[in-house]
């Protein structure tokens, strides 16, 4: 019987990213009390599995958003814009490894997201390359040469 994350069986992270091409996805977030976790492990179907690494099935990240000196990113969330998109830097603590992302609202409200691996900490002149790319491929209205972005 599952009752905590470690009674799932695992997926090591080469597999993890194999299956993970497709980064697109509908997200759905619950508050949920600690007692009731147990319930909800027992209840999920018997695909669902656990990112394991030498082990571990936790890990640490840091997280940096960017957005334009006009707060774009932001007053699209805010304002609840049906075209909307969010740049960040995610780090790895445990790995050292970086990737930019950068998350668009897709068609039906579907999350899109482009991953890239990325040197460092800020962003470049090939990251910003790498956000108008993305931005266009998700048909983002607005001038994207503007490379103003202020980090968050």
């Amino acid at each position: 019987m599952r009752t905590t994350l470690y009674d799932l069986p695992p997926i090591g992270l080469d597999e993890l990213v194999s299956r993970a091409a497709l980064l697109t996805w509908v997200d759905r977030k619950y508050l949920l009390p600690p007692a009731h976790l147990p319930a909800l492990l027992r209840g999920l179907g018997t695909d669902v599995r656990v990112l394991e690494i030498d082990s571990r099935r936790e890990f640490g990240y840091r997280s940096a958003y960017y957005d334009t000196p006009e707060l774009d990113a932001y007053l699209a969330t805010a304002y609840r814009r049906r075209r909307r998109f969010k740049v960040r830097i995610r780090s790895y603590l445990d790995t050292g490894q970086h990737f930019l992302e950068v998350k668009t609202t897709g068609e039906r409200g579907a999350t899109v997201k482009d991953r890239v691996p990325h040197r460092g900490h800020g962003l470049d002149s090939r990251a910003y390359a790498d956000i108008s790319t993305a931005l266009a491929r998700a048909g983002m209205p607005g001038d994207r040469s503007r490379l103003g972005w202020a980090g968050r």
